[in-house]
């Protein structure tokens, strides 16, 4: 079969998800195109595949979604805001005792994919972390001239004056960073870090949204509060039973190809 597709990291809107998917968009088409063709975008490998199945969630940030939210501390500072399709998450700081924090209320979960559109602030000891734990942060996972280098940014861009997305990938034997879909960092187990020999969590987590002076120091109030903002949060979460048929795994014609001996196995094929 001949293909057309578009290859990237970044996780799809949920009006992708197969089997609601209508092909009339560029991104992964069975040739020739049909109205009534089955399609089906893969952009995920699960470590522990043989264990556990995964699914697409878009938590959201409407102000009529707060309580799917923990909110740690200062409820004031946080806010929720139809403005986007899925909501807009605006943390913000005031003073060095004012920050905000924030935790997902459907659970723990382990490794999986967490993606999120962030614009975080730039005022000194303002600090803002995207986390599921202490060692799945996007806090000082890289310099800024480190990043601007491998995304082939120019000298004044960051991430703090453009939109950009962050992901994170938690697998068991590694974990990845990426940026717009390109991955920035990966950290595999026994690698030496700052913290010392890495090991990928092996205790389930949720993610949290902060924004603080994490011991920095002081915060220079006289400018403003500092604002962090956030939205299109979608994840990658699996918590699902193993596939078990060959139904659960997908359309025959993507099936046929990503597991043949299945199939082979199930019609009787040598």
């Amino acid at each position: 079969m001949d293909w057309r597709c578009r290859c990237t990291l970044s996780l799809p809107d949920y009006y992708y998800m197969w089997p609601d998917y209508v092909p009339n968009r560029e991104e992964c088409i069975p040739m020739p195109s049909k109205p009534n063709v089955e399609t089906a975008a893969a952009y995920y490998v699960h470590a522990n595949a043989n264990t556990s199945g995964c699914r697409l969630s878009y938590p959201e940030f409407y102000s009529s979604s707060r309580s799917q939210w923990s909110i740690d501390y200062k409820s004031a500072n946080i806010e929720f805001r139809n403005n986007t399709r899925g909501g807009s998450l605006y943390i913000k700081q005031l003073n060095t005792a004012s920050g905000a924090r924030l935790r997902s209320r459907d659970g723990d979960h382990m490794y999986g994919m967490w993606q999120v559109r962030s614009l975080p602030t730039a005022r000194t000891n303002s600090v803002t972390a995207f986390r599921i734990s202490s060692r799945l942060s996007y806090q000082e996972v890289l310099a800024p001239a480190t990043y601007q280098r491998l995304m082939g940014w120019s000298g004044n861009r960051t991430v703090t004056n453009t939109w950009t997305t962050l992901s994170i990938n938690w697998q068991p034997t590694f974990v990845s960073w990426a940026l717009d879909g390109r991955v920035v960092r990966t950290i595999r187990n026994g690698d030496m870090t700052s913290l010392g020999t890495f090991q990928s969590p092996t205790i389930a987590a949720r993610v949290f949204f902060s924004i603080g002076t994490e011991g920095r120091g002081r915060f220079d109030a006289a400018g403003g509060p500092a604002v962090s903002n956030f939205n299109n949060f979608r994840r990658i979460i699996c918590d699902l039973p193993e596939p078990r048929t060959l139904a659960e795994l997908g359309p025959p014609w993507l099936t046929a190809v990503l597991y043949p001996a299945a199939v082979a196995s199930s019609t009787g094929s040598a």
